[in-house]
């Protein structure tokens, strides 16, 4: 069928039955729709089988495929092909949607930098997801016609978010959140709800959700990062003014817009959460955790009636309050004084598995007995030595990070954050890379010396205080830079022993950010809205080419409701804003892509009062006695011809120019510009 033009249809699908088929074409754009078959309505077959009998004045009964409802009458009048309107005791129409998506990544993308690709910042991937909405049978019976209730079953087999900027910034985390390699769970998310429907609404009844072991790795440069991106974000929202706007306060007007819909649950429920948290921060001082596990309560209401932002603001007392009470478990976590939770917590699950696994194995027999045993030392030998070797590596770490910072060197300081991004697969290249890193460090020292006082007396001028403060600088950094190396070069064995004995698995993303090149650069009214941080709505912007000084330059002619703006897309700048009253386009006949704009001289009320031509002036001043002269001659303020300041030849589309051209007198005629 041919979806760019406007119609409705029913299409039969194998196994299926039959769906009605609606296309709206709007152009460019055609909108397709698919929708179930009605009890009350018919097929194709039903109306071609009644048209062929419509003369012999037969009665035809038949059934869709797609359901078993009621047989209709052979008489078909024009409007028997729409949906009549519902009777009395008549049940609404039951639908099941099931979907099915082996996997389904989303990424977000950064196209507001200033090169001429779109770098990837976020990606989310998705596996096993799988949704199933049908209607409760159980309730169908009896229930009310106007009523229905249905079941909602959702689940995740796998999910990760990945830091995309990883290979272009110095950054600690690939992986920012994923499922944790030992959980039990098959599934990382499982979601069931029922919710009640009506003709007009929608009433959630019940909510369950479980989630299984997650991984969360977070870092404060990253979050700077996107944080500058969310507020690109806002910047477009936060122009618009609220009704409210001063006169109520921002909380009361939250209560209100939430009050507005409230919610009834008959239950809801959130197990437990298991979180493996590992947190970088590095302003004045690193700090860091290293698979920190942090349990928070499971949280269940039943009969809750209430609003969406007070259950937001509940479930956010009732995590924050969880993860107050581990506070102390999340001190002792800190790197910086060996992460003594981590080596409890792995000293525990050894002596453990020590004393459990012999128990479980007498009930085979004295063979079992000796192979737990055996089982049990080699776990309990496994935990100490890997809760060992992890705690001095963490510490190591920790040390030589913050006597990079001590060292006031920028340079040495990034030099050794791309280093640590090389992982060592073994102890040996951990000792290889730990001893390079040192005579990096040895010779950085003995440079810092003359290096921090000369760039004093370049960037400060010459000072006694100030080249005594370079010297200073100079003679720390000849203690911190050998001293994080010689501590760098133990995390460095540590984390080779631990990745090749398998105590530790480095996390990677499941794909890399390739970047996607902007072959055409097209306008895009969203990108010039943030980067330009304009407060005026774009109506409508085009791509064109600026003969200026026998040269063709790109740019976009952006329109918005007060102004024009002309941006050099090679430069990515603006280069020139026009008012709308001080503008005119105008075509060439000869010459469908050629258009001139025009920029006339801005002239003040007065001077366009002012008469500039002799009859003009000679018949005002005649009746300048007169009461009211205006009125009794009928002529208004002579205005003179306005002068063009400035001309622009622009080539664009012919199909875009006529829509740009209109687009223009529109917001003339809005501004009121226009006769």
């Amino acid at each position: 069928m041919d979806v760019g033009t406007s119609q409705e249809t029913f299409v039969d699908i194998p196994g299926l039955g039959d769906v009605k088929l609606r296309v709206e074409t709007l152009s460019p754009v055609s909108q397709v729709s698919l929708e179930a078959v009605s009890s009350m309505e018919i097929s194709a077959k039903d109306i071609r089988a009644r048209f062929a009998d419509v003369d012999s004045g037969t009665t035809v009964e038949t059934v869709s495929s797609a359901s078993s409802y009621v047989c209709l009458p052979a008489a078909v009048s024009q409007s028997s092909t729409r949906r009549p309107s519902k009777c009395a005791g008549q049940k609404l129409p039951c639908y099941t949607v099931i979907v099915k998506i082996n996997e389904l990544d989303v990424a977000l993308s950064d196209d507001l930098c200033n090169f001429s690709d779109i770098q990837e910042v976020l990606r989310l991937s998705l596996s096993g997801l799988n949704l199933q909405c049908v209607p409760n049978l159980m309730t169908q019976g009896e229930s009310v016609s106007d009523v229905q209730e249905y079941r909602v079953q959702f689940s995740l087999d796998d999910l990760q978010i990945d830091n995309q900027m990883y290979d272009r910034g110095l950054f600690h985390f690939p992986v920012l959140l994923n499922k944790h390699e030992n959980s039990n769970d098959n599934k990382v998310l499982q979601v069931n709800a029922s919710f009640v429907k009506s003709d007009e609404k929608v009433f959630l009844k019940s909510l369950i959700i479980n989630l299984s072991s997650i991984c969360v790795n977070l870092e404060d440069t990253f979050l700077y990062h996107l944080n500058e991106y969310i507020r690109q974000l806002v910047l477009v929202g936060s122009r618009e003014e609220h009704k409210y706007s001063g006169e109520l306060p921002v909380q009361v007007l939250l209560n209100v817009e939430s009050s507005r819909n409230l919610m009834f649950l008959e239950r809801f429920h959130i197990s437990s959460i298991h979180l493996q948290v590992s947190i970088h921060a590095s302003v004045k001082l690193f700090l860091g955790l290293e698979d920190t596990v942090l349990n928070l309560a499971g949280f269940e209401k039943e009969n809750l009636w209430c609003s969406g932002y007070s259950l937001g603001h509940t479930l956010s007392r009732h995590y924050l309050s969880g993860a107050l009470f581990k506070a102390g478990w999340v001190v002792g976590s800190l790197d910086v004084i060996g992460n003594p939770a981590a080596f409890t917590r792995n000293v525990g699950e050894g002596i453990k598995d020590f004393v459990a696994l012999p128990c479980e194995g007498i009930f085979n027999g004295p063979w079992g007995f000796l192979v737990g045993l055996t089982l049990g030392s080699s776990s309990l030998v496994k935990h100490v030595s890997a809760g060992t070797v992890t705690s001095i590596t963490n510490f190591a770490k920790s040390v030589s990070r913050n006597l990079d910072k001590l060292s006031f060197d920028s340079e040495h300081w990034k030099r050794n954050e791309e280093a640590r991004r090389l992982k060592p697969r073994g102890v040996t290249e951990g000792v290889i890379y730990g001893l390079s890193g040192i005579g990096v460090s040895v010779l950085g020292a003995l440079g810092g010396l003359a290096h921090h006082p000369i760039q004093v007396l370049i960037n400060e001028g010459v000072s006694p205080v100030r080249l005594v403060g370079g010297v200073g600088k100079g003679l720390v950094g000849m203690v911190a830079k050998p001293l994080g190396s010689a501590a760098e070069l133990i995390a460095l064995t540590g984390q080779g022993l631990l990745i090749g004995s398998g105590w530790s698995k480095e996390r990677k993303a499941l794909k890399m950010a390739l970047p996607a090149l902007v072959l055409d650069l097209v306008s895009s009214d969203l990108k010039f809205q943030w980067k330009l941080s304009l407060e005026e709505e774009i109506l409508c912007s085009v791509d064109a080419s600026l003969f200026k000084d026998e040269q063709y330059i790109p740019v976009s002619c952006i329109l918005t409701s007060k102004s024009l703006l002309l941006v050099n897309e090679e430069e990515d700048a603006v280069q020139q804003i026009y008012g709308l009253a001080n503008i005119s386009l105008e075509t060439n006949k000869d010459d469908p892509t050629l258009t001139v704009l025009k920029i006339y001289q801005e002239r003040s009320v007065v001077d366009s009062m002012q008469p500039t031509d002799r009859v003009a002036q000679f018949v005002l001043e005649s009746i300048k006695f007169t009461a009211n002269p205006i009125e009794e001659t009928g002529l208004g303020p002579v205005k003179a011809e306005p002068q063009v300041e400035e001309e622009y030849v622009l080539y664009v589309n012919p199909s875009l120019l006529s829509w740009f051209s209109t687009s223009i007198d529109y917001a003339k005629e809005q501004l009121g510009l226009l006769m």
